[in-house]
């Protein structure tokens, strides 16, 4: 199978640093908890995998005397009901561990990384990723922890509403320090994705993927699982520096739904020349390890305003200019993910297009079904 890793691509003008950047704070010492709420959603327990991550601060000098557990983010705040969370383990506050909790149907996995004192006092970039086996924590961009403690591919999900800054309600878990930029991602990102993004302040990101900037808001600035705040958070200037720049991938046109429901098309890494944690993924595709499945992948240079029809679905990558088709895998839990690399000599503003195509016997009603398109324009 041809890799469609060293095609043109496509992307953005350069941006700015940020002169100020935005962001939530948090005491874990206060009576009454602040955080911020998400109403429920599938798109916040993907079923794919997923990468949760945030820039932070943490003061384990100022936390609140007996048990705490202060959280960076929280799905479903009912005790064994949980899907994931990520927090630090303060113990009697004598225990820096930070944490990252997945739920399957079978049961808990934890991974855990135990901190300096002080280490993250400024600010640090925090991520946590499960692929459906393994759980592994990064400290601003570089893995510290592991675990392959697996108990089933996916997360449980019993509904619940969604936290940041809080776990269960109460003062103890509320995070003890500041926010920013906090992302939920339906995929277990690379390092090297990670790295790409992690000093961008993004919006408008495609796939399904939850941007919560902090910009004195809740809202969701990518996908539509904006929050609401409780408490009366406190969003300020904080001393943290990023780039403003959009991840350089953008949808178009619309999904042809196959039996699983509509496909989502998306990127996990910075569309930049030379970036080589640049990645494409496709929710909802099909299975191709079943006999007579198909996945295809089509790259062009052209897109098209109105789609044109093959076999029912809707094609948005023209076929009248040049381009190919690639032949590749869904999983069982419904994503392609593909490792794309792009080369240091891709010229800058090159676009590329892309649209997920599949094929599956069981779903004898939508002979192809398909993403919408993607465009790319490399930096």
């Amino acid at each position: 199978m041809q890799n469609p890793t060293r095609l043109l691509f496509a992307f953005l003008l350069a941006a700015p640093i940020a002169p100020a950047q935005l962001g939530a704070k948090f005491v874990n010492a206060a009576t009454t908890p602040t955080y911020i709420e998400v109403p429920y959603s599938p798109t916040l327990v993907p079923q794919t995998g997923i990468t949760v991550e945030a820039w932070l601060t943490y003061d384990e000098s100022t936390l609140g005397t007996g048990w705490r557990w202060p959280t960076v983010m929280r799905q479903n705040p009912v005790g064994g009901s949980e899907a994931f969370w990520l927090r630090v383990d303060a113990g009697q506050t004598n225990i820096r561990s930070l944490a990252f909790g997945i739920r399957t149907s079978v049961g808990l996995t934890r991974v855990g990384y135990t901190f300096a004192a002080g280490e993250l006092k400024n600010w640090t970039h925090v991520a946590a990723t499960y692929d459906g086996a393994v759980s592994k924590l990064y400290i601003n961009g570089v893995q510290k922890a592991i675990s392959t403690q697996t108990l089933g591919p996916k997360l449980l999900d019993a509904g619940g509403v969604l936290r940041i800054g809080n776990g269960d309600g109460m003062a103890i878990e509320t995070w003890n320090g500041e926010l920013d930029e906090v992302r939920l991602w339906p995929v277990a990102r690379t390092a090297a994705e990670i790295q790409s993004t992690m000093n961008l302040a993004l919006a408008s990101v495609p796939g399904e993927v939850s941007t919560w900037n902090l910009d004195f808001s809740p809202r969701d600035s990518s996908g539509g699982n904006s929050g609401k705040d409780v408490n009366s958070p406190s969003y300020g200037v904080n001393t943290l520096k990023l780039t403003t720049a959009p991840l350089g991938v953008t949808a178009f046109g619309a999904s042809t739904p196959g039996c699983g429901g509509a496909l989502a098309a998306g990127a996990t890494g910075h569309a930049k020349a030379g970036n080589a944690g640049f990645g494409l993924t496709c929710l909802r595709a099909a299975d191709t390890s079943a006999q007579g499945a198909i996945g295809l992948l089509w790259l062009g240079l052209g897109r098209l305003s109105a789609p044109i029809k093959v076999d029912g679905a809707d094609v948005w990558v023209n076929p009248a200019v040049p381009g190919f088709l690639v032949g590749i895998a869904g999983n069982a839990n419904g994503l392609t993910n593909l490792g794309a690399p792009i080369p240091a000599s891709t010229p800058v503003n090159a676009k590329v297009y892309f649209q997920f195509f599949f094929h599956h016997p069981s779903c004898a009603s939508v002979p192809l079904f398909a993403s919408e398109g993607l465009e790319l324009v490399v930096q």
